[in-house]
């Protein structure tokens, strides 16, 4: 037995809805919880900016843009999660098993081992291009390969490949070196500012009009 359009609609809506109050609600409590530890009402001053500076300092500078970080970073991984799913007519599909997250984790860390990773323009370039680099080496070598498992058997390959040099080139840098390079491959948000969460915005926004321009003629 077929649901109606209607009910299917209204089943959608409703988890779409349940989606967005828990995600509004872990970012609530990504802002009032962690050290230093806020009252409810010192918190509430601190976001009006009527409190001390202090607390202003804390939920304006430290934890709100944590929280967009999280939240913008995380919705462009599962939209991209998504598109390459749709794209490749995989449900295996995905940034670790294509190659993309491996490739742009080694190019990171030359990057950051070379001294060029702190250039606010050639290091995320760089990054991207290992990205590509590492997706396009995989679509390469499962370019004749139609079972969704063997496209996963190349992919992890692919990825441990790729995964090796980067742990040696890590291995070798410098403790700064080696502390930032660790905070970028487990994904760490602490210490996010808005000056770093600025690039985040702008590819992600370009990530969402992408994928908005490529589903519209899928909807027709």
């Amino acid at each position: 037995m077929v649901s109606p359009p209607s009910r299917l609609f209204s089943w959608r809506m409703l988890r779409a809805a349940l989606l967005l109050l828990a995600v509004l609600v872990a970012v609530l409590l990504s802002v009032a919880l962690g050290p230093p530890w806020m009252s409810l009402s010192a918190l509430v001053d601190g976001a009006h900016s009527a409190g001390s500076a202090d607390a202003s300092v804390v939920v304006w500078q430290l934890r709100v843009p944590r929280a967009a970080v999280a939240v913008v970073a995380g919705g462009g991984l599962g939209v991209v999660g998504l598109l390459m799913q749709d794209t490749f007519r995989n449900p295996l599909a995905g940034p670790d098993l294509l190659g993309a997250g491996p490739g742009a984790a080694l190019m990171m860390a030359l990057t950051v081992v070379t001294g060029l990773g702190g250039a606010f323009v050639v290091g995320p370039l760089l990054t991207f291009a290992g990205a590509l680099g590492g997706s396009l080496l995989v679509l390469l070598l499962s370019s004749r390969q139609r079972d969704p498992v063997r496209f996963a058997v190349v992919g992890a390959a692919v990825s441990a490949g790729l995964t090796a040099p980067t742990i040696a080139v890590i291995s070798v840098g410098a403790p700064m070196a080696t502390d930032v390079l660790f905070r970028y491959v487990l994904g760490m948000l602490a210490g996010r500012t808005w000056t770093m969460a600025v690039p985040v915005f702008i590819g992600v926004g370009v990530l969402a009009v992408c994928s908005w321009s490529t589903l519209r003629p899928a909807r027709r």
